[in-house]
């Protein structure tokens, strides 16, 4: 009898100590790790559905430039496609038994938090008015695809200034299908209706991001990224300022929704080898094709700093490979079309963009400053970008992520990466590229790990206060200002003048009349 009473106090404990075990993998989210579903809530459903979504359509899209097909006989085959893909994937995520957890700190209000920051993000994508030249553009695509619905999409080449690579593009066309399904005006479409639900999927991305950073306090987390996205106007071409202030535009959600999205399913794949993660990112590389051209060398950048900072995390053994392998595949689909823009669409340059014109070569610091502008705010996002490994969260993303920090840094420090960049894919590259430097996201850390490390007496959130307090003074140029060319007003379109606006593909100004713009060459309403 006191035999069995031993070992049943010894396969109590040991019991005990398997679940303990069982339970710190599943934080550490390491190959062991158990299933959960609290790690992938509706958000991150929605999240990945509609990038399943996007990169359906930017497929079907790029087949049915190729094949000849006409706008509307590709818009009739791209929306039930894409949204059976979509939907297909949101059940099998939804009725999954489980998906590894890898945060290093779980959030059970993470529903919560996205539910609060995404009608504020919404309502300030519609309430900030800051009117760009580019959407004679870009809006004029999708006008005159919306008004030439008949015609084949490889005639845009033929009645469109703009350059013929947009072609390859498709979010401007998306927008212009939502118009010809529902009847929509196309003004409505293109700055209210796609604006929003990219600003809740860059809300949704957002928190992923900074969950898998390791981010203790996910209030400080928004409101730092509410700060920063409201105060950082300090030059044109500032992040925040391709923000909230331009979420109509492809470009912006290519830098604040895919560059994100990609880092979160490379961190998972390489830590869970999961093939949804790696399913993902090759979604969410595809869709970042079509929402811009420059999505075609991100695409391709992000690969080569996914693959490189894997193999010095993971190293080149022979069970790493496939993992490697799968992620340099990822590429296969941008470097494709790459070799298409330049093969068939001129579409490369030997200079590279700046302010003042092209020029034959650029320092990586002349890029940097364009960006990032000269004052405090520039400092703090470069800052925090190079301490980025130094202020990590111990967890399982630590170290790749600091690897892929380091990387940034080296190019950053690189004299030549800008004018290679530029020079090598597209002439405006040469500054975009910057966009795969988490600027934002460094600052979010910083500030968690000020707060955190220095909490005796509160040393750590005064310090924060004061330097919050200095960084929105620092300039008078915030992303809602004069100086800015921005106001704050009631929701409405981006126009510069009520009237109408100058289209590029018409080459005159297209009028408006109430919601609708009225077409030159057909009298529609659009």
């Amino acid at each position: 009898m006191a035999n069995h009473d031993v070992n049943g106090a010894e396969v109590d404990r040991l019991v005990q100590t398997s679940a303990s075990n069982l339970d710190a993998r599943a934080v550490r989210g390491g190959p062991n790790a158990s299933l959960t579903n609290s790690s992938y809530e509706s958000h991150n459903a929605f999240a990945d559905s509609f990038f399943v979504f996007l990169a359906g359509w930017t497929v079907v899209a790029h087949i049915s430039l190729f094949a000849g097909l006409s706008f509307r006989q590709s818009w009739l085959i791209a929306w039930p496609l894409a949204l059976l893909a979509a939907a297909v994937f949101w059940q099998q995520v939804r009725h999954a038994p489980g998906v590894r957890t890898t945060e290093a700190t779980p959030f059970p209000a993470t529903r919560t938090w996205v539910w609060l920051a995404a009608p504020a993000a919404v309502l300030l994508v519609f309430c900030i008015h800051r009117p760009d030249a580019d959407d004679q553009c870009y809006l004029g695509l999708a006008a005159t695809a919306l008004d030439h619905a008949s015609s084949p999409i490889a005639a845009l080449e033929q009645w469109s200034s703009c350059p013929r690579g947009y072609a390859l593009t498709s979010f401007e066309f998306i927008r212009a299908s939502f118009s010809w399904f529902t009847g929509t005006p196309i003004l409505i479409s293109y700055y209210l209706v796609w604006p929003g639900l990219i600003a809740v999927l860059v809300v949704t991305v957002t928190c992923d991001m900074v969950k898998l950073a390791g981010i203790r306090n996910m209030a400080l987390a928004w409101l730092v990224f509410f700060v920063v996205m409201l105060a950082w106007g300090d030059v044109h071409r500032t992040p925040s300022n391709f923000g909230l202030a331009r979420m109509f535009h492809g470009k912006s959600a290519l830098f604040w929704a895919v560059v994100p999205a990609a880092i979160c399913h490379w961190l998972r794949y390489i830590d869970t080898r999961s093939r949804k993660s790696l399913l993902m990112l090759h979604c969410v590389i595809v869709a970042g094709t079509g929402l811009s051209p420059t999505g075609v060398p991100m695409g391709v950048l992000l690969c080569g700093l996914f693959f490189l900072a894997t193999l010095l995390h993971r190293g080149f053994a022979t069970h790493q490979r496939p993992a490697l392998i799968a992620i340099a595949g990822c590429a296969l689909y941008p470097a494709v079309l790459g070799i298409i823009m330049r093969m068939r669409y001129m579409y490369f340059s030997k200079v590279a963009a700046m302010d003042a014109g092209p020029q034959w070569t650029v320092l990586t610091s002349e890029m940097v400053e364009m960006v990032l502008g000269r004052g405090l705010r520039g400092a703090i996002a470069l800052i925090c970008a190079i301490a980025l490994p130094l202020l990590l969260t111990p967890g399982p993303n630590r170290r790749p992520l600091a690897v892929y920090s380091i990387i940034c840094t080296i190019l950053l420090a690189l004299p030549w990466t800008s004018s290679i960049l530029g020079i090598y894919s597209v002439n405006s590259f040469s500054w975009r590229w910057l966009f795969a430097v988490p600027f934002v996201p460094s600052i979010i850390v910083a500030a968690d790990f000020l707060v955190h490390r220095y909490q005796v007496r509160h040393v750590g959130a005064i310090a924060l206060s004061l330097i919050a307090a200095l960084y929105v003074s620092s300039s008078a140029r915030w992303v809602i200002s004069p100086e800015n060319y921005a106001s704050l007003g009631w929701p409405g379109f981006q126009l510069p003048a009520n009237d109408g606006i100058v289209l590029r593909p018409y080459g005159s100004l297209v009028k408006r009349d109430g919601l609708w713009l009225i077409s030159p060459e057909t009298g529609a309403r659009l």
